[in-house]
């Protein structure tokens, strides 16, 4: 017998027996598609995902966007333990007009942005899993509340 066949299953059993095999963490619900969120409005998500080696799970996020002059003051938040991620844009008060801008200053084009979202759930040992969602801030000024059907609709142009 050739000696090199004989070294692979003996070093693959001694790894094995040394620590057990990690397997990565299965995220198992289903991120929100189409996500429109006016400033003051809540958006939950509870990110849900399982160990097949029943390793314990913590929750992460990154967060990406575009544009510099970014009319949300605040960014989505994920709970570490629970993978729960709770989110209530707010204007900046700039925005709002409650800070003046410079005198002969440039007009501020403001950006709503689309706030990609990604998630990471680690295991601790390596493994992980990741999901993305997309959510989108509306411009409060280009909709009417509209009180009996308790919703917001597009103001026409």
């Amino acid at each position: 017998m050739n000696k090199q066949f004989l070294t692979l299953p003996l070093l693959i059993g001694a790894l094995i027996s040394c620590g057990r095999q990690n397997n990565n963490p299965v995220i198992t619900s289903k991120a929100p598609q189409n996500v429109y969120l006016l400033p003051g409005e809540t958006f939950t998500y509870d990110v849900d995902a399982t160990d097949p080696d029943g390793d314990s799970l913590r929750y992460s996020r990154g967060i990406s966007y575009s544009g510099e002059k970014v009319c949300v003051s605040n960014r989505p938040e994920i709970n570490e333990l629970t993978g729960l991620i709770s989110w209530t844009p707010d204007l900046t008060p700039e925005f709002k007009g409650l800070i003046a801008p410079e005198p002969e200053s440039k007009p501020i084009k403001w950006v709503f942005p689309t706030f990609k979202i990604e998630i990471r759930v680690y295991d601790g040992r390596n493994g992980f899993a990741d999901q993305e969602l997309n959510i989108d801030i509306i411009n409060p000024e280009n909709y009417v509340y509209l009180t009996q059907h308790n919703a917001y609709v597009a103001k026409a142009l």
